[in-house]
C-alpha cells in the first residue's frame, strides 16, 4: 500500500481502532451469557479474523479482517480480565492484574522478532494466528467459569462444582460450609435475582452510590489514554531498526508493571493512581517546555510520562472492577474501555492544535490528569484488604475514603460467620 494507494494504510488502522471502540462495548455481554462464553467465542472469532487477513482477496475484505481482530481482541482481553479477578482472592488481585499488562508488553516485544523472521505480512499474520490458537485451544476445556457470576444468577450447583475441580487442580480439600451446599451460601435465589440487561446495569452504575467512583474511573480511563498517546507522539525512536524500535518501546513498559505492582501493594489503589496521574500530569506539562537542544532531558520526561500514564491503567483496571457489584462488572470494564479509545482516538486531532498553541495541548492534557487524580484520592474507596463485592449492597458499603487525608489507614477486612464458606472458597483455595 505505497504510492497512490498510500491513504489505504491510516484507512486500514481507523478500522483497527474501531473494531477495538466497538468491542469495548459488546464485552458487556459477558455480565448476561457468563465470562467463559464470551471469552471462547472471542478467541475464535480473532483467530478466524487473522486467518481471513491472510487469505484476503482484496481490500475491503482485509478492512472487514481487520475490523474484526480489533472487535474481539479487546472482547477477549477485558472479559478475560474480569474472570481472573472473580476467581482470584483479595491477595492476588495486584499481581493478577499486573500480570496480565505483563503478559501484553511481553506480547508486544515478541512481535518484532515474529515480524523479523517472517518478513512477509500474511505468513506473518499467520503465524500469530497459529500461536494465539495453540494458546486459547486449551481454554475450551480448562478455562473455568466465574464461580461469582454462577453464585449471582442463582446457579449454585454449578458454583460449587467448579469450585470443587479448582480445589482439586489444586490439591486441596474443598470442606464446604453445608450452607453452601444446601442453600447456596452467598448464592441469590433464583427468584430473588434482578435483571442483568442493559438497562439494568445502567441503573446499578449511575443511580447508586456507586455512581462517583465508577465515574471518576471513566474519567481515569479517558485521561489515562490520552495521557499516554499524546506523550508518546513526543518521544523519540530509540533507533532507526524498526524491529528494535518496537522491542524497545514494548521493553520500556515493563518497568511501569512493576513500578504499578509495588505501589498498589503498599499505597493501595486511589493513592497510586492519584499519585501516577499528578505524575505523568506534570511530565506532560514539562515537556514542551525543554529546550529542543536538551533532547536528553525531553526523552527522559517522555519516558516518564509514559511509564506513569501505563502504570496507572493498570490501578483503574483493577479499581473499575472492583468498586462494582458482579453482575455490573463486565459492564463497568465496558464503558470505561470504550472511554478510553475515545481518548486516544482524539489525541491526533486534539495534538495538532500545537500548529496554533505550542502549549496547549500538553499543557491542558497535564491540568486533566491531575485533576483526575485528584477525583481519584477524593472520590474512589480503597478496595485493598477486601473481598470483591458481588451485590449492591456490598459495594454501596464500601466507605473506605481517603478525601483528604491521604495517610490514613484501613484495617483488613474481617470475615463474619456468615461469610465462613465464602471466605473459606475464595481465600484458602488457590484460584487458577
Amino acid at each position: 500500500m505505497v504510492c497512490e494507494d498510500d491513504w489505504k494504510n491510516p484507512v486500514a488502522t481507523s478500522m483497527y481502532h474501531a473494531g477495538v471502540a466497538i468491542g469495548s462495548v459488546l464485552t458487556i455481554v459477558a455480565d448476561w451469557y457468563g465470562r467463559k462464553p464470551v471469552f471462547i467465542g472471542a478467541c475464535c472469532v480473532q483467530i478466524l479474523s487473522q486467518v481471513l487477513s491472510v487469505v484476503a482477496w482484496n481490500y475491503p475484505v482485509y478492512c472487514f479482517s481487520i475490523l474484526l481482530s480489533g472487535l474481539f481482541g479487546i472482547t477477549n482481553y477485558v472479559v478475560f480480565f474480569v474472570l481472573v479477578t472473580e476467581i482470584t482472592d483479595r491477595k492476588w488481585r495486584n499481581f493478577i492484574t499486573i500480570a496480565s499488562a505483563f503478559g501484553f508488553s511481553l506480547g508486544y516485544c515478541s512481535l518484532s522478532l515474529i515480524g523479523y523472521l517472517f518478513r512477509s505480512w500474511r505468513v506473518y499474520v499467520g503465524v500469530l494466528a497459529f500461536i494465539g490458537a495453540l494458546i486459547y485451544l486449551p481454554c475450551c476445556w480448562y478455562f473455568p467459569e466465574s464461580c461469582r457470576w454462577l453464585a449471582q444468577k442463582g446457579r449454585s450447583d454449578e458454583s460449587v462444582k467448579y469450585l470443587r475441580v479448582i480445589a482439586r487442580v489444586n490439591k486441596r480439600t474443598a470442606t464446604l460450609n453445608h450452607k453452601l451446599e444446601e442453600r447456596g451460601g452467598y448464592v441469590i435465589p433464583k427468584n430473588n435475582i434482578t435483571s442483568t440487561g442493559m438497562m439494568e446495569s445502567m441503573r446499578v452504575l449511575f443511580r447508586t452510590r456507586i455512581r462517583a467512583a465508577f465515574l471518576t474511573s471513566v474519567l481515569g480511563w479517558t485521561v489515562s489514554s490520552s495521557l499516554y498517546f499524546s506523550i508518546a507522539l513526543y518521544s523519540t525512536e530509540f533507533s532507526k531498526d524498526r524491529y528494535i524500535n518496537i522491542f524497545l518501546g514494548g521493553l520500556v513498559e515493563l518497568p511501569s508493571c512493576i513500578l504499578g505492582f509495588i505501589l498498589m501493594k503498599f499505597l493501595g489503589r486511589p493513592r497510586t493512581a492519584a499519585l501516577l496521574m499528578v505524575l505523568g500530569g506534570i511530565s506532560s506539562i514539562a515537556l514542551p517546555m525543554v529546550p529542543q537542544h536538551l533532547s536528553g532531558i525531553s526523552t527522559i520526561l517522555a519516558m516518564v510520562g509514559k511509564a506513569s500514564s501505563y502504570a496507572v491503567f493498570c490501578a483503574w483496571y483493577l479499581i473499575s472492577s472492583e468498586v462494582v457489584p458482579t453482575l455490573q462488572r463486565s459492564a463497568s470494564l465496558s464503558l470505561c474501555a470504550s472511554a478510553s479509545r475515545v481518548g486516544s482516538l482524539g489525541v491526533p486531532y486534539f495534538m495538532f492544535l500545537r500548529k496554533y498553541n505550542y502549549w496547549a495541548p500538553n499543557m491542558t492534557m497535564g491540568v486533566a490528569a491531575i485533576v483526575s487524580g485528584i477525583f481519584g484520592i477524593m472520590l474512589v474507596p480503597e478496595t485493598r484488604g477486601i473481598n470483591i463485592p458481588d451485590t449492591i449492597k456490598e459495594a454501596t458499603e464500601n466507605r473506605r475514603f481517603y478525601r483528604i487525608d491521604i495517610f490514613k489507614k484501613f484495617p483488613p477486612q474481617n470475615t463474619t460467620q456468615d461469610e465462613d464458606a465464602r471466605q473459606y472458597d475464595h481465600e484458602h483455595i488457590p484460584m487458577i
